[in-house]
């Protein structure tokens, strides 16, 4: 099922001036490879190219790729050249895959013997064993690492257990909150856990196992803000046209409810600054979306508010008329806020209008772009605009004035981005193939102003069907076809 490719048939062409390697020397250390980004984005260097059937991904820090089939799990490691490309481990009867946020763990479901089983990758060898074996009832079991890498969260009917994965773990325990858990999140200090549970939410304390916090709900979902400071509770009932219920936000460490947001028809999105001091949600003003027109009367008009989590009370809010709103964002200094809007023509959306807006909360100004795609990210300086459709860089776009935002700019794609393509966490690189059926693929390199590009030409192969980064920007992974296979090609840099 998985095997390192050796067709030669399949030739690979850099254009640019570029030093194309055979791989990473052996023994390199993870501090010895440089990530790939805007100042040596030129050394790219093809890996290894794997024939595959089934999903792969990396781990967290660029270290592994597993390959995950029908009943095989295969793990490579990517600071090994490319001419000693084996699996270094083999696991059978076991399919998905979980890395932990430091790459260290991986769990593997095994279907036949129906458990969860953790790995231990800093101990990793051909005939390595789990360190944990997890029975489960019924289906694949939810479960989640803590961002600190120190518990493994673990669902699956009845209480939440969770594990500790800092001493022995040849006899870690299970530690056990609630009693019939169907949901759950974790705190971003690591120490406390959000539940739904029979008897309603609760939050615990992971250090004493005591719940500090507890609300009656009979459905719904939590989200812990980013700050950590709130817990908001969502309760809706969808149907046909839209959704009503509310959100529900409390300071959990005092029981106090801070603020409450109606869900009304299609708009129920309630987004945090990173510090926790702001939030932004929409409401319709005047009724809900229907998805049938014909069933009932539809409108649109929205109300965005900026509000502040100290009080609960708006400092800004925009009117927005036939439109429907999508995706907001806040700076990472949480002095602007950004939203997409989707205008209406009679009683649909039409989705090459969309408008996106990043409004400064100090002074009022908006900058509004007619960007025919739906906001998709934006660099920390929010001088790199992602959407759904294209890169926009500095000087595309102009600003107006005034919370009605009556002035729209037609922003400038640098980067139409029609085909198969991926951009990395910075939005300092992204790589795309030239055509939908292309057997090229082109990386650009965004330096303030400046773009650079970088052609690989695949001879011999089919279209590129799919492309993705690393999480820490590092390699590059093509998925293509030859034949009835497919296979995924690894680029990434020579030490």
């Amino acid at each position: 099922m998985f095997r390192v490719s050796r067709i030669a048939c399949i030739c690979f062409l850099v254009v640019g001036l570029v030093s194309l390697s055979s791989g990473i020397a052996a023994g390199q250390s993870d501090e010895g490879r440089p990530p790939l980004n805007a100042e040596n984005a030129g050394e790219l260097a093809l890996l290894l190219t794997l024939e595959i059937s089934g999903s792969d991904y990396f781990s967290p820090d660029g270290h592994y790729l597993l390959i995950a089939g029908e009943t095989d799990v295969a793990l490579y490691d990517m600071l090994l050249p490319a001419e000693s490309a084996e699996p270094v481990a083999l696991w059978t009867d076991v399919k998905y895959g979980n890395f932990s946020y430091d790459g260290r763990f991986l769990t593997l479901t095994n279907t036949t013997a129906a458990q969860l089983e953790v790995i231990d990758l800093s101990t990793i060898s051909a005939s390595s064993e789990p360190a944990i074996r997890i029975d489960y009832p019924g289906d694949r079991p939810s479960h989640l690492f803590s961002q600190d890498n120190t518990r493994l969260f673990v669902k699956t009917g009845g209480p939440l257990r969770w594990y500790d994965l800092t001493g022995d773990l040849a006899t870690a325990t299970a530690n056990e909150l609630g009693t019939d858990v169907t949901a759950f999140t974790l705190s971003p200090d690591n120490l406390h856990v959000a539940v739904i549970d029979s008897g309603g939410v609760m939050m615990f304390d992971l250090t004493t196992g005591e719940a500090v916090f507890t609300h009656a709900l009979e459905s719904g979902s939590l989200t812990i803000s980013p700050g950590g400071t709130y817990l908001h509770i969502t309760s809706q009932w969808c149907r046909v046209g839209g959704c009503s219920g509310s959100i529900e936000v409390y300071d959990w460490s005092t029981n106090e409810l801070r603020l409450t947001v109606p869900i009304e028809g299609y708009v129920d999105r309630l987004v945090y600054s990173p510090d926790d001091t702001l939030a932004i949600y929409a409401t319709n003003s005047t009724g809900s979306w229907s998805v049938y027109p014909n069933q009932g009367t539809t409108f649109y008009d929205a109300v965005v508010h900026v509000v502040d989590m100290a009080t609960g009370e708006d400092v800004f809010t925009i009117q927005e008329t036939d439109a429907v709103l999508t995706a907001m964002y806040f700076t990472a200094d949480s002095s602007r806020v950004a939203y997409s809007s989707i205008i209406m023509q009679g009683q649909w959306p039409d989705w090459s209008s969309s408008v996106i807006h990043i409004v400064d909360l100090a002074t009022e100004e908006a900058t509004t772009i007619m960007a025919g795609g739906l906001i998709g990210a934006l660099s920390d300086d929010w001088s790199v605009l992602r959407t759904t459709k294209g890169i926009y860089l500095p000087g595309t776009w102009t600003s107006g004035t005034g919370s009605a935002i009556a002035e729209v700019a037609t922003g400038t794609t640098v980067i139409d981005l029609a085909n198969a393509y991926a951009v990395n966490n910075d939005l300092t690189l992204v790589v795309m193939a030239d055509a939908a059926d292309s057997t090229t693929m082109t990386v650009y390199t965004i330096m303030g102003d400046a773009l650079t590009t970088l052609a690989v030409e695949m001879d011999g192969v089919e279209a590129i069907s799919s492309l993705s980064f690393s999480t820490i920007g590092n390699l590059i992974r093509a998925k293509f076809s030859v034949g009835e296979s497919d296979y995924i090609a690894i680029w990434g840099l020579p030490g």
